[in-house]
Protein backbone atom coordinates (compact mmCIF):
# COMPACT_ATOMS: atom_id res chain seq x y z
CA UNK A 1 0.00 0.00 0.00
CA UNK A 2 1.13 3.38 -0.47
CA UNK A 3 1.70 5.61 2.42
CA UNK A 4 1.31 9.74 1.13
CA UNK A 5 3.33 11.82 3.27
CA UNK A 6 2.80 15.78 3.48
CA UNK A 7 6.22 16.05 1.63
CA UNK A 8 5.54 14.20 -1.58
CA UNK A 9 1.69 15.62 -1.63
CA UNK A 10 3.49 19.26 -1.17
CA UNK A 11 5.87 18.54 -3.85
CA UNK A 12 3.63 16.44 -6.21
CA UNK A 13 1.02 19.38 -6.11
CA UNK A 14 3.62 21.86 -6.36
CA UNK A 15 5.05 20.66 -9.34
CA UNK A 16 2.39 19.84 -11.38
CA UNK A 17 1.13 23.55 -10.93
CA UNK A 18 4.80 24.57 -11.70
CA UNK A 19 4.85 22.66 -14.84
CA UNK A 20 1.76 23.48 -16.85
CA UNK A 21 2.69 27.56 -15.59
CA UNK A 22 6.19 28.44 -15.73
CA UNK A 23 7.87 30.08 -19.31
CA UNK A 24 10.46 28.21 -20.76
CA UNK A 25 14.34 28.83 -21.51
CA UNK A 26 15.94 25.27 -21.71
CA UNK A 27 13.56 23.40 -24.44
CA UNK A 28 15.44 20.49 -24.98
CA UNK A 29 15.19 17.09 -26.70
CA UNK A 30 15.19 13.79 -24.72
CA UNK A 31 19.15 12.53 -24.26
CA UNK A 32 18.73 9.24 -23.25
CA UNK A 33 22.16 8.64 -22.50
CA UNK A 34 23.60 8.12 -19.04
CA UNK A 35 26.72 9.19 -17.30
CA UNK A 36 28.43 9.31 -13.88
CA UNK A 37 26.69 10.66 -11.48
CA UNK A 38 23.30 10.20 -13.96
CA UNK A 39 20.58 7.94 -14.24
CA UNK A 40 17.90 8.88 -16.88
CA UNK A 41 14.54 6.97 -17.03
CA UNK A 42 11.28 7.79 -18.48
CA UNK A 43 7.87 8.64 -17.33
CA UNK A 44 5.46 9.06 -20.03
CA UNK A 45 6.51 11.46 -22.67
CA UNK A 46 9.14 12.98 -19.37
CA UNK A 47 12.60 11.98 -19.30
CA UNK A 48 13.60 12.36 -15.83
CA UNK A 49 17.27 12.44 -14.59
CA UNK A 50 18.79 11.81 -11.43
CA UNK A 51 21.47 13.82 -10.73
CA UNK A 52 23.85 12.66 -7.75
CA UNK A 53 24.93 15.14 -5.19
CA UNK A 54 26.98 12.91 -3.04
CA UNK A 55 26.82 11.14 0.63
CA UNK A 56 27.00 12.95 4.02
CA UNK A 57 28.65 10.77 6.44
CA UNK A 58 27.01 11.56 9.62
CA UNK A 59 28.30 11.32 13.27
CA UNK A 60 25.65 9.99 15.17
CA UNK A 61 25.47 9.89 18.86
CA UNK A 62 23.53 7.38 21.24
CA UNK A 63 20.37 9.83 21.06
CA UNK A 64 20.36 10.09 17.82
CA UNK A 65 17.13 7.61 17.21
CA UNK A 66 14.67 8.03 19.49
CA UNK A 67 13.28 4.73 19.67
CA UNK A 68 15.84 2.53 19.79
CA UNK A 69 19.04 2.26 21.99
CA UNK A 70 22.70 3.05 21.14
CA UNK A 71 23.46 -0.57 20.88
CA UNK A 72 20.35 -1.65 18.73
CA UNK A 73 21.30 1.15 16.30
CA UNK A 74 24.71 0.33 16.20
CA UNK A 75 24.43 -3.45 15.38
CA UNK A 76 21.56 -2.36 12.47
CA UNK A 77 24.73 -0.43 11.19
CA UNK A 78 26.64 -3.36 11.67
CA UNK A 79 24.20 -6.05 10.51
CA UNK A 80 24.08 -3.41 6.95
CA UNK A 81 27.96 -3.45 6.72
CA UNK A 82 28.12 0.17 7.71
CA UNK A 83 30.33 1.87 9.90
CA UNK A 84 29.47 2.42 13.64
CA UNK A 85 28.31 5.69 14.86
CA UNK A 86 28.15 6.77 11.16
CA UNK A 87 24.82 6.92 8.93
CA UNK A 88 25.62 7.60 5.48
CA UNK A 89 22.93 9.74 3.53
CA UNK A 90 23.04 10.08 -0.11
CA UNK A 91 21.84 13.74 -2.10
CA UNK A 92 20.07 13.60 -5.27
CA UNK A 93 17.99 15.62 -7.20
CA UNK A 94 15.84 15.28 -10.32
CA UNK A 95 15.90 17.13 -13.52
CA UNK A 96 12.38 16.67 -15.69
CA UNK A 97 13.12 17.51 -18.96
CA UNK A 98 9.09 18.10 -20.38
CA UNK A 99 10.31 18.38 -24.00
CA UNK A 100 9.67 22.37 -23.51
CA UNK A 101 11.06 22.97 -20.25
CA UNK A 102 13.91 21.59 -17.54
CA UNK A 103 12.61 21.23 -14.34
CA UNK A 104 15.10 20.47 -11.55
CA UNK A 105 13.08 19.45 -8.44
CA UNK A 106 15.23 20.31 -5.51
CA UNK A 107 18.40 22.50 -5.92
CA UNK A 108 20.97 19.78 -3.84
CA UNK A 109 23.66 20.94 -1.30
CA UNK A 110 25.65 22.98 -2.91
CA UNK A 111 28.72 21.28 -1.56
CA UNK A 112 28.03 23.01 1.91
CA UNK A 113 27.27 19.76 3.97
CA UNK A 114 31.26 18.52 4.36
CA UNK A 115 33.51 17.32 1.36
CA UNK A 116 31.94 14.04 0.14
CA UNK A 117 28.66 16.50 -1.03
CA UNK A 118 27.98 19.01 -3.78
CA UNK A 119 28.82 16.79 -7.00
CA UNK A 120 25.58 18.12 -8.85
CA UNK A 121 27.08 20.29 -10.94
CA UNK A 122 29.41 17.71 -12.57
CA UNK A 123 26.37 15.72 -12.81
CA UNK A 124 24.57 18.15 -14.71
CA UNK A 125 27.26 18.69 -16.90
CA UNK A 126 27.70 14.81 -17.27
CA UNK A 127 23.84 15.01 -18.49
CA UNK A 128 25.07 17.39 -20.76
CA UNK A 129 22.73 20.36 -19.22
CA UNK A 130 24.18 23.96 -18.06
CA UNK A 131 22.84 25.34 -14.88
CA UNK A 132 21.54 28.11 -16.85
CA UNK A 133 19.47 26.25 -19.26
CA UNK A 134 17.15 24.98 -15.99
CA UNK A 135 14.02 27.02 -16.33
CA UNK A 136 12.28 26.25 -13.02
CA UNK A 137 13.38 24.59 -9.65
CA UNK A 138 10.42 23.61 -7.84
CA UNK A 139 11.43 23.04 -4.01
CA UNK A 140 10.13 19.89 -1.62
CA UNK A 141 11.45 21.52 1.69
CA UNK A 142 13.36 24.02 2.92
CA UNK A 143 16.21 21.17 4.74
CA UNK A 144 19.40 22.33 3.38
CA UNK A 145 20.46 19.43 1.29
CA UNK A 146 17.31 20.43 -0.83
CA UNK A 147 18.05 24.40 -0.89
CA UNK A 148 21.64 24.93 -0.29
CA UNK A 149 22.23 24.31 -4.00
CA UNK A 150 20.68 27.43 -5.21
CA UNK A 151 23.71 29.18 -4.07
CA UNK A 152 27.26 28.48 -3.99
CA UNK A 153 29.42 28.56 -0.57
CA UNK A 154 30.25 32.05 -1.51
CA UNK A 155 26.54 32.98 -1.70
CA UNK A 156 26.45 33.49 -5.66
CA UNK A 157 22.95 32.12 -7.43
CA UNK A 158 23.71 29.18 -9.39
CA UNK A 159 20.92 28.97 -11.68
CA UNK A 160 20.53 32.31 -13.15
CA UNK A 161 17.66 32.12 -15.39
CA UNK A 162 15.39 29.30 -13.26
CA UNK A 163 12.40 30.54 -11.64
CA UNK A 164 12.35 29.01 -7.74
CA UNK A 165 8.45 27.70 -6.53
CA UNK A 166 8.06 26.56 -3.01
CA UNK A 167 5.22 25.26 -0.87
CA UNK A 168 3.45 27.83 0.68
CA UNK A 169 3.24 25.93 4.20
CA UNK A 170 7.28 25.67 4.07
CA UNK A 171 7.61 29.50 3.52
CA UNK A 172 5.63 30.43 6.16
CA UNK A 173 6.80 28.18 8.53
CA UNK A 174 10.72 29.05 8.10
CA UNK A 175 9.97 32.97 7.83
CA UNK A 176 8.10 32.96 11.25
CA UNK A 177 10.47 35.09 13.31
CA UNK A 178 7.98 33.69 16.22
CA UNK A 179 8.74 30.11 15.56
CA UNK A 180 12.47 30.60 14.68
CA UNK A 181 12.42 32.30 18.16
CA UNK A 182 10.52 29.32 20.05
CA UNK A 183 12.99 26.67 18.62
CA UNK A 184 15.22 24.38 20.43
CA UNK A 185 18.37 26.12 20.14
CA UNK A 186 19.64 23.04 17.62
CA UNK A 187 17.04 23.98 14.90
CA UNK A 188 18.13 27.57 14.75
CA UNK A 189 20.60 27.02 12.38
CA UNK A 190 18.19 25.60 10.34
CA UNK A 191 15.84 29.12 10.46
CA UNK A 192 18.91 31.26 9.81
CA UNK A 193 20.10 28.82 6.41
CA UNK A 194 16.80 29.23 4.75
CA UNK A 195 17.15 33.02 5.04
CA UNK A 196 20.79 33.24 3.99
CA UNK A 197 19.73 30.86 1.20
CA UNK A 198 16.06 32.97 -0.03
Amino acid sequence: MTEFTRRAMLAGTTAAVALATTPTHGAAPASGKQGPGVYRYKIGSYELTALYDGTWFRKIDDKFVKNASGDEVSKALADSFLQPGIVPTSFTATLVNTGSKLVLIDAGTGGQLGPTTGHMPGALTAAGVKPEAIDLIVISHFHPDHINGLKDKDGKKVFANAEIQVPAPEWAFWMDDAKMNAAPEGMRPLFLNVRRIF
